[in-house]
């Protein structure tokens, strides 16, 4: 024990010195500032997006964002410079620039140009934001298709058509209406904002998850390429593979466990994340170990761009594969991104399995020493 202490802090301070070290974690801090900073986070998790229109036009449509907005988009009436201005510097998501016809061009049905959708380097929902705009126009422009039909496929025109001019506008109760109601698998209702928020959290869970398994592949290589230094030979004739490789390993992770989990609480404030990242950073030490062993380490770098595209595709971070290709759910399940993110979201099970994973992995890059690890015979002048 007194061995591996003494290993360990010698290690720490040539970790502390090296400069991929600092590297990593200045990126990671960046990634982490720059998220916080992001719109969605500010004024109670409001996006903020504002809209200009012309004096006197789009007082339907302001009518209708505003309905529509509910509790992620909050629609501000602003000047286009304005929001120019406010989205540059990401104090705003994204804003809505009306053209100065805008009730003609709609009561028309011109919508080609109709809206100019402004968006800068910090804008997020966007694509909700169209959405919503696209439902507003489409909702002010319904009596107007109605009545189109009318006219042209079922030939009314003139008092038939006067009378059912009223039915086409007419507005439907609340229990006529279809609502989409967002649920938990346990048929809990969710809220949109909750919802939003969850499904943020868990990219950025998910990203971190990815670049922390690329630290490892890149320890991996570290430690492989330290094995087979004079000074590793020198100790694994007198320890077991195991015993000397296991400080620098730990010299490697252990910043990397704090720096991630400072990151993490600071983008997202979730301590069940940041409590997560130790069974999962014990499976990668362990994968690590196992990486090392032999020749493997030498492909490791190699392998970082593959190993990145399938933590982002076999895992649930900004898209579930598996919900389009079901036969992907076991190889999924089996990965440590996977298994992190499920440990976040409460499932004990995927904790026992990372650590269940780190036990495996671990004891099979440690157990035993491979022949092309072995120091060669020494043979003293005596026997000569």
């Amino acid at each position: 024990m007194r061995y591996l202490t003494t290993a360990f802090g010698m290690e720490l301070r040539r970790c502390l010195l090296h400069r991929r070290l600092w590297i990593f974690l200045l990126l990671l801090t960046g990634a982490a500032a720059l998220f916080r900073l992001l719109p969605w986070q500010g004024e109670g998790g409001i996006v903020t997006v504002g809209v200009a229109a012309p004096q006197g036009e789009g007082t339907a449509f302001l009518a209708g964002l505003e309905r529509h907005g509910g509790e992620l988009v909050r629609f501000r009436p602003a000047d286009e410079d304005e929001i120019l201005q406010c989205v540059s510097t990401s104090r705003w998501d994204c804003g809505l620039i009306l053209r100065e016809d805008f009730d003609q061009r709609l009561a028309r049905g011109e919508y080609e140009g109709l809206i100019t959708l402004v968006t800068g380097p910090g804008s997020t929902v966007y694509p909700l934001v169209r959405e919503t705009v696209a439902a507003v126009v489409l909702e002010l422009a319904t009596p107007g298709i109605a009545r189109e039909y009318v006219e042209q496929r079922l030939q009314v025109s003139g008092e038939q058509l006067e009378q059912a001019i009223p039915r086409l506008e007419e507005i439907l109760p609340e229990d006529q209406r279809v609502a989409v109601v967002p649920e938990t698998a346990d048929g809990q209702a969710m809220e949109p904002l909750a919802l939003a928020e969850a499904g943020m959290e868990q990219a950025v869970q998910g990203l971190l998850a990815v670049g922390l398994l690329i630290w490892s592949l890149s320890v991996g290589a570290d430690l492989g390429r330290w094995k087979e230094s004079g000074q590793a030979k020198r100790l694994l004739g007198v320890r077991s593979l195991w015993q000397v490789l296991l400080p620098r390993l730990t010299a490697w992770m252990v910043p990397a466990l704090l720096a991630s989990s400072a990151a993490l609480l600071l983008a997202t404030g979730s301590w069940m994340g940041a409590v997560m990242l130790l069974p999962y950073l014990l499976a990668l030490g362990g994968l690590s170990l196992l990486l090392s062993r032999g020749q493997v380490w030498r492909v490791l770098p190699v392998l970082l761009p593959f190993a990145a595209a399938a933590g982002l595709l076999l895992s649930p971070v900004l898209v579930d594969l598996t919900q389009m290709a079901p036969g992907l759910s076991r190889l999924s399940g089996f990965m440590p991104v996977t298994l992190y993110l499920d440990g976040c979201a409460g499932q004990i099970l995927a904790v026992w399995k990372l650590v269940g994973m780190a036990a495996l992995l671990g004891g099979l890059g440690g157990v035993s020493l491979p022949a092309s690890d072995k120091p060669g015979p020494r043979q003293s002048r005596a026997c000569r």
